[in-house]
C-alpha cells in the first residue's frame, strides 16, 4: 500500500493528475506522487514508461498537458527555471562530465556560475571528493577519460551535491557499470544520501536496483502509476506487472489475493 499523505510542509514534490503528452503520444496518463522530504524513491518501468519525462517534468526541462507539478510547494511554471534547477541535483549514466574540464573543474561549476570564491570552491570540491570516496589529491586534477566507470559516475554525484540541494534526481545512473561495482556504488549511494538527509528520485528498470536504493518503489507502465508500495511490500503487490517485475527478477511472483 502506499503511505499515508503526508502534511504539506513534508513535501519535497508533488505531482497532481500530471498528464504529458507530445503530439497524439500520452507521455503521462493522470500521474499523482507526493514525495517527502528525506524519501529514497525508485521510479521503476519499462523504456517508454515514462520515467525520465517525470523527472524532466519536475526540474521543468518539461511541462505538464495537464495538471500540475510542484517542488518545495511550489508550482514549478512559477519558478525561474535556472534558479530551480540549482536547487536540484542530477545524475545521468556515465555522469556527463565535461571531458575538457578536470574532475575539480567538473564538480566546482555549478559554485563558480554562482560567483563563490576560488578557495570556498576548491575547499567544498575536496569536501565532495571524500565524501564519495575519492582522495582530492589523486582525484582533482584528473580529467575524465582517465577515469573509470565507476569513479565518473562518484564525480557525477559530487557534481550534483555542489549547492547542497535537498533533491536529486537520478536517470539510470548505475546502468552502465559492471555488476559488482553498481551493486557497490548503489549501497553508497543510498547510505550518502541518507547521511545528508536528501531526497532523491531514481529512474531504473532493474527491480534489484529499486530495492537496494529506494525507500520506496513506483512502477511506471504505459504512462500510469501503477504500483506504490515499500520495497517489502512490492513483493507482495497483486498487480500484474509488479509479480511480472518479481519473477524477472528471480524473486518469484507474489501471491494473488
Amino acid at each position: 500500500m502506499p503511505p499515508p499523505a503526508p502534511q504539506a510542509e513534508d513535501l519535497q514534490v508533488e505531482l497532481r493528475q500530471v498528464c504529458l503528452t507530445r503530439g497524439a503520444t500520452v507521455v503521462l496518463d493522470g500521474v499523482s506522487l507526493s514525495v517527502r522530504r528525506g524519501e529514497l524513491v525508485a521510479l521503476l518501468g519499462a523504456s517508454g514508461s515514462g520515467k525520465t519525462s517525470l523527472l524532466k517534468l519536475i526540474n521543468r526541462m518539461l511541462e505538464p498537458t495537464a495538471g500540475a507539478v510542484a517542488v518545495e510547494g511550489r508550482p514549478t511554471t512559477e519558478w525561474d527555471p535556472i534558479r530551480l534547477r540549482r536547487r536540484i541535483g542530477y545524475v545521468i549514466q556515465d555522469a556527463g562530465l565535461f571531458p575538457h574540464y578536470t574532475v575539480a573543474r567538473n564538480i566546482g561549476l555549478l559554485l563558480e556560475l554562482e560567483g563563490r570564491p576560488a578557495a570556498q570552491r576548491r575547499a567544498r570540491v575536496d569536501r565532495l571528493l571524500e565524501l564519495v570516496g575519492l582522495a582530492p589529491a589523486t582525484y582533482a586534477d584528473r580529467f575524465p577519460a582517465e577515469l573509470s566507470g565507476g569513479e565518473r559516475q562518484r564525480v557525477g554525484v559530487a557534481r550534483a551535491l555542489a549547492l547542497d540541494p535537498g533533491l536529486l534526481l537520478l536517470d539510470e545512473p548505475f546502468s552502465a557499470l559492471d555488476p559488482v561495482v553498481r551493486a557497490r556504488l548503489q549501497q553508497e549511494f543510498a547510505a550518502l544520501a541518507r547521511e545528508l538527509g536528501k531526497t532523491a528520485l531514481l529512474v531504473t528498470h532493474d527491480l534489484q536496483e529499486a530495492l537496494r536504493i529506494g525507500t520506496r518503489i513506483c512502477l511506471l507502465a504505459n504512462g500510469k502509476l501503477v504500483a506504490d508500495a515499500a520495497p517489502d511490500d512490492f513483493l507482495r503487490l497483486d498487480a500484474p506487472e509488479a509479480r511480472a517485475y518479481a519473477r524477472a527478477a528471480g524473486l518469484g511472483a507474489a501471491p494473488q489475493g
